[in-house]
């Protein structure tokens, strides 16, 4: 035991101990890919994509601008982090490459020209980045230790209170959100540099030195590169000078004076926000989006109706601005009550873990609810604790107001942060209650004896590290952390979304690789699918139950009915039924547009009334609600080739040949290289030919057209069951082409390669 107090004492080795653990801790996230606000702060973000070239834009923008462009507003509240994002763009630059597509080789670039970087997950910039991660935070522990051992130099029991508080930090579990999401950096280096910069700013005005100026004007540029990191680092204009106060002597006019040189650097960071964003713009503004204002309800006296007549999803009646509206504040008070006392419970008992805390997984809350008195009763409690330890200057006082100060940006208590609660947001303020909780362990020393408290210490930590462990494997990627937490967060609208969303991704990616590839999907690859796309179904009708004006969720249903209405394993009828529960979807989104989707609206719709117009044609022979929904597929959106290849063979089929040429044409030439469309504008035009409607001298464009279509037969894959058929019916077309310009030595060799076929 002698032994261990020693090992304490130095302060060197235990500040290494405390680092190097950290990075132990958080280790089994390096695998780990994208996972939540990675994909927008980082993966899509085409700022970070241009490497160093983003950085001024970067520094000129707001935080989202990169990957959601002017639509800013498609997240709660104003945001301006250039300091991460830099980052990001820095290793973009030296550790990615471009960004080539597969099928075109061509390198993708923005609407400017700027190349753009590959940081997807087949990559392994995600690893580097968690890598990054880890590095940063085990910094950040060691940062806090060093702090610590600084502002308790007088304490009786120095020694033991900065390893039993940097150590509780640096597993606890409620920290993995920002560990093991590399967005999470913000955090990270928001507290690191404010830190840093309270550090330089005890050394200046505690201890004589000959250096006071540089260490002040250090500790400012830290400051304001914690501002840049995220705002948190505001509430350390307050912390600062508190923690001065609480462990020295200086006269309250210094503490004062401390004040008013850190409002420099913070009016110099909102000079430079308000340059880059157009507005301080600190908080969120009045917001009638329950997914960015937890704080509204459903009007009680709103009628809702089914989808379709066989849906049980209903949708909102005549929807209007009154059918929406801010709950009674003493309920938003009680809810934000309710959320503090759940946030005290999970710094003591940090479990379940989970990423969201949407509407309404809190549900609203009222004063005589138990959860409600609960958080009541402990905030007076560490209230009335730290009034009591103020004027002794007692550390657990400290550590409270701590708690209290930074967590009063996120507490939803002064403006509204777009969400009840999140774990990340107690990463700042669990310091204060950590160091409090730390000074009581110091105080139980002497009644319990130093062996007994450090033996419980490490069953607590064990325990901490445990979770923490556990929990980082959750975090692999969007899937994994989705599929885990939806268990968890089963009262949220988002996470279903969320859940739904991930799952069209991940199918939508088989099926981009197996084209890469050159291959159909497998019978096992599209049950996976199926079943994956059924899944999300019973979330999405649960998500518009808690939030039935949830665009991107009406936006999605309609997207995974669409798939399955493509499926042929299903029966006509199913088919069709999916196909219109996508139609009624798409109808509902037109009223709750997605902003994340709003340029991509009208490609999705015209491919869905596609999907109805090729079932009724071909599977119900019915040409002429065939054509009503084709016609209107490339009226919603004149670029869907697929369309104009359905419309030029369904009037064929109608004998129309002047509008089945025309549609026909056009899908050839507004995707020259799709296989299908090519052969039948050859088809076509040699038919003409035949009919007398074209010279014969357009023979000659239809042959070239069929070789083209026989070397696109040749590159499929050998797997491929349509392979075969599909090359000996371009062949036989391509014979009747060289007959009929009597090209004897071509057809022969044709023939022949035909013959090889059967």
């Amino acid at each position: 035991m002698n032994k261990l107090l020693d090992f304490i004492s130095n302060t060197k080795r235990t500040g290494i101990f405390i680092a190097v653990l950290a990075g132990i801790i958080y280790a089994n996230t390096i695998p780990n890919k994208w996972a939540v606000d990675d994909v927008v702060v980082i993966h899509k973000n085409q700022l970070v994509q241009r490497g160093i070239s983003g950085i001024p834009d970067i520094f000129t923008h707001d935080f989202m601008y990169g990957s959601s462009g002017n639509n800013t507003n498609a997240v709660s509240g104003g945001r301006w982090r250039p300091l991460t994002p830099m980052i990001y763009a820095v290793f973009s630059e030296i550790f990615a490459r471009p960004n080539v597509n597969i099928l075109t080789g061509k390198i993708q670039k923005d609407k400017k020209g700027n190349l753009l970087n590959d940081l997807s997950e087949r990559t392994t910039f995600p690893n580097l980045m968690h890598i990054l991660n880890i590095i940063l935070y085990a910094l950040l522990c060691f940062i806090l230790y060093k702090f610590l051992i600084l502002i308790f130099e007088f304490q009786k029991e120095r020694y033991l209170l900065a390893f039993l508080a940097a150590l509780i930090f640096t597993v606890h579990p409620l920290h993995t959100e920002a560990v093991a999401n590399v967005k999470g950096s913000d955090e990270i280096l928001s507290l690191l540099f404010s830190l840093l910069s309270a550090t330089y700013f005890f050394k200046a005005f505690t201890r004589e030195s000959s250096k006071k100026i540089l260490e002040i004007f250090i500790g400012s540029g830290f400051l304001f590169l914690g501002f840049l990191a995220k705002e948190n680092s505001i509430m350390f204009i307050a912390i600062i000078p508190l923690t001065i106060w609480f462990f020295s002597n200086l006269k309250l006019s210094k503490i004062v004076l401390i004040f008013g040189i850190l409002l420099i650097p913070f009016a110099v960071y909102l000079g430079l926000r308000i340059n880059a964003t157009g507005n301080l713009n600190l908080k969120t503004a009045q917001n009638m989006d329950l997914m960015n204002n937890p704080f509204l309800i459903m009007n009680e006296n709103a009628e809702f109706k089914t989808l379709l007549e066989n849906s049980d999803v209903k949708v909102l009646q005549n929807p209007s601005l009154e059918s929406i509206q801010k709950m009674p504040y003493e309920n938003e008070l009680a809810t934000n009550i309710y959320t503090y006392g759940k946030y005290l419970k999970l710094l003591i008992l940090p479990t379940p873990l989970t990423y969201d805390y949407y509407p309404r997984q809190i549900e609203l809350k009222s004063f005589s609810d138990i959860g409600v008195l609960f958080g009541l009763f402990a905030i007076f409690g560490l209230i009335i604790f730290a009034i009591l330890g103020f004027r002794k200057k007692r550390i657990y006082s400290y550590g409270i107001l701590f708690y209290f100060i930074t967590f009063s940006i996120v507490s939803n208590l002064f403006f509204p942060i777009g969400t009840n609660m999140g774990e990340r947001f107690m990463f700042m303020p669990s310091l204060g209650i950590i160091i409090a909780f730390s000074s009581l362990i110091v105080f139980l020393k002497d009644k319990f004896g130093i062996k007994i408290i450090l033996v419980a210490v490490f069953i607590l930590s064990s325990f901490f590290i445990g979770i923490t462990f556990k929990r980082n494997f959750d975090w692999r990627d969007n899937f994994t952390l989705f599929s885990h937490d939806i268990k968890i967060s089963k009262n949220s609208a988002k996470v279903k979304s969320d859940y739904g969303e991930i799952v069209l991704e991940k199918v939508i990616n088989k099926l981009v690789l197996a084209k890469e590839e050159q291959r159909e999907l497998t019978s096992d690859e599209k049950f996976e699918n199926i079943e994956l796309l059924k899944s999300s179904l019973p979330y999405y009708k649960e998500a518009l139950d808690i939030y039935p004006m949830y665009g991107l969720v009406w936006f999605n249903l309609a997207r995974t009915n669409k798939m399955l209405g493509d499926e042929e394993s299903f029966t006509a009828n199913e088919r069709l039924q999916y196909l219109k529960t996508a139609e009624a979807a798409y109808k509902i989104t037109d009223t709750y547009k997605p902003l994340q989707y709003l340029n991509d609206l009208n490609t999705f719709k015209s491919l869905s009334y596609s999907s109805l117009g090729k079932i009724y044609g071909q599977d119900f022979n019915n040409l002429d609600e065939a054509l009503k929904y084709l016609l209107l597929a490339e009226k919603t959106d004149a670029k869907n080739s697929y369309a104009d290849f359905l419309l030029g063979t369904a009037y064929n089929m109608k004998e129309d040949q002047q509008k089945s040429f025309f549609y026909t044409e056009k899908a050839y030439k507004n995707d020259p290289k799709n296989r299908d469309y090519v052969e039948n504008y050859a088809l076509i035009v040699q038919k003409f030919v035949f009919a007398g409607k074209l010279p014969l001298s357009k023979l000659n464009e239809s042959e070239k057209l069929f070789l083209k279509v026989v070397k696109i037969n040749k590159m499929m894959s050998d797997d491929d069951p349509k392979k075969k058929e599909l090359s000996k019916r371009t062949l036989n077309f391509l014979i009747e082409n060289y007959r009929a310009q009597n090209k004897q030595q071509e057809m022969a060799k044709t023939i022949s390669e035909l013959q090889k076929l059967q």
